[in-house]
This record gives C-alpha cells, sequence and structure tokens, in this order.
C-alpha cells in the first residue's frame, strides 16, 4: 500500500445490530433486546459512549432514529427517563448516512451538514 500502514489507513467498525426478524426496529413483543440489558452491557454502553464514535446509518435507521430523537426532545409519551436522555444526545452524535433518498441532514452532525456544503453522492 505504498508505506502506508493498516492503522494510517482503517479504523475498526463495531456493530450493535438490534432489529426485529422483519426488519423493522419495533416489532410486537418491543423492546425486544433492549428490554434485556443488565449491569454488564450497560456499563459498556456507558464506556463505548465515551469515546466519540461515528455512527454509520442506512436512510430509514436515520429518519426512525432522528423521529425518535425529536420526539424525546419534546419529552414526548412512550420514554422512561433513561430512553429520553439517550435519545436526546443522538442529534450531537456525528453519524455517516447512506442513502440514495436522502438529500441534505435534518439536524444533528452529520458528514457534509456543515452550511455551504454540498452532499457529495458515493457511486459504487
Amino acid at each position: 500500500m505504498g508505506g502506508t500502514t493498516a492503522d494510517a489507513s482503517s479504523a475498526d467498525l463495531m456493530v450493535d445490530l438490534i432489529i426485529s426478524l422483519d426488519g423493522y426496529a419495533s416489532a410486537e413483543g418491543w423492546p425486544g433486546w433492549w428490554g434485556l440489558e443488565g449491569p454488564e452491557y450497560l456499563a459498556w454502553l456507558a464506556e463505548e459512549g465515551e469515546k466519540g464514535h461515528t455512527f454509520l446509518l442506512g436512510a430509514n435507521t436515520y429518519r426512525l432514529m432522528s423521529r425518535m430523537s425529536e420526539e424525546a426532545e419534546a419529552q414526548g409519551p412512550g420514554f422512561s427517563e433513561d430512553e429520553g436522555a439517550a435519545l436526546t444526545g443522538l442529534a450531537a452524535v456525528p453519524k455517516v448516512v447512506f442513502s440514495s433518498t436522502l438529500h441534505a441532514p435534518s439536524r444533528g452532525r452529520t458528514r457534509n451538514s456543515s452550511p455551504g456544503t454540498r452532499s457529495r453522492p458515493w457511486r459504487r
């Protein structure tokens, strides 16, 4: 690779996949895995959250999570205090959204979201 080390040209990718079998974020019997958290898992999440990760999202997941974040900020019903705190912080998290249908980020720190910056489509 022309003298480039693996550390300089790559990053770790951690995937936390929480989804129903039919491809939706909510299903009968909600909250799915989220209801099974234990002290070790919650401690790990708190530790990981302090590391400043960038989220990688598809357009549908981004739209869903953005909407949930807005509802939590408005103190909408259906969220516990802990869920509300986690969701309202979502807007401040750096994120990259892969989409052919989303033309501009709606809010928060999304890649290419600074004023005057045009999003560049990624080609296959």
